[in-house]
């Protein structure tokens, strides 16, 4: 990702200052989005910490002084100023209230389409939307003949066949992503109550059905899909990115916390986490006594 740096340029002096500048160079993280108040000296400014948490800075658009500083659990897409007190922000399809001064949020309403820019009066918001729309396809690889499982216009992603022959995907068509079960002609919601929204997870289906497992934020979970529970299985501090079952249902993930990717062992049943690889690994799956695997920075297999 390029580091970006806010400037500010004196029309009549012709001079520019660095109003904003990221602590280190190298860490590549930067400030991308930015909004004047439109009767204070405020500059409202978004800053880049990963791809799920944003740090909204407020400040003197004289002295640059910092006057507030709030980190969000969200990927912040647009924001704009409402009045003083208050601006909105959008993550992805949903819009938030945000009190600047308490760093209070509120969810202010869900939108199908992802929100690419936003501007505001004290009483309205306008804001333009992404529409865009992908379908699931079979084909038949003897024939040829491909047809669409899906014609509706939502994203459709990631499809998986689980051991009984259905096929599973995630849709946005009820505006959040949810599990859709293509079963022959017939498709179903798998309608579950996470405690944080789905995008493009990749995710992985025990041998029985019955649970899903994906990481959110480098913490694994795993859903009862029949009891419709989620259980945080590790915290996020293990990094834990790629997640993929073992014959004994134990979990092989991916981690970069020992400063490169590397593949780990989680054992459910004694909680416990043991290296597998020394020397890079991505993705893995044990077969018989092998583990199989790809190298982050490597082709091959």
């Amino acid at each position: 990702r390029q580091m970006c740096i806010r400037d500010r340029y004196n029309i009549k002096t012709k001079r520019k200052s660095v109003i904003s500048l990221p602590p280190s160079h190298s860490n590549l993280k930067g400030d991308y989005l930015l909004d004047h108040h439109p009767s204070e000296n405020w500059l409202l400014i978004a800053r880049y910490i990963d791809e799920n948490n944003t740090q909204l800075l407020i400040l003197d658009s004289f002295t640059n002084e910092t006057k507030f500083s709030h980190k969000l659990n969200y990927h912040i897409d647009s924001f704009a100023w409402l009045d003083k007190q208050y601006a909105s922000f959008a993550d992805n399809g949903a819009v938030y209230l945000i009190n600047v001064l308490t760093g209070e949020l509120q969810l202010k309403f869900e939108n199908r389409h992802a929100i690419n820019s936003m501007d505001s009066t004290v009483n309205q918001l306008f804001f333009s939307t992404l529409e865009h729309s992908s379908h699931i396809f079979s084909q038949n690889i003897v024939t040829g003949s491909r047809i669409a499982i899906n014609t509706d216009n939502a994203i459709n992603q990631l499809p998986k066949t689980k051991s009984n022959g259905q096929l599973s995907y995630l849709s946005n068509k009820q505006s959040v992503f949810q599990w859709q079960i293509s079963d022959d002609n017939n498709i179903s919601s798998l309608s579950i109550n996470l405690p944080f929204k789905l995008g493009f997870n990749r995710y992985e289906w025990s041998q029985d059905g019955r649970y899903i497992l994906l990481t959110k934020q480098g913490a694994i979970y795993q859903i009862d899909v029949n009891n419709d529970k989620t259980q945080q299985l590790t915290n996020n501090e293990i990094g834990a990115f790629v997640v993929n079952y073992d014959p004994n249902s134990n979990i092989i993930y991916s981690s970069s916390r020992s400063g490169q990717w590397q593949l780990w062992l989680y054992k459910v049943k004694d909680k416990t986490h043991e290296q597998l690889t020394q020397f890079g690994g991505y993705s893995g799956r044990i077969i018989g006594n092998y583990l199989y695997f790809t190298k982050f920075n490597t082709n091959g297999l």
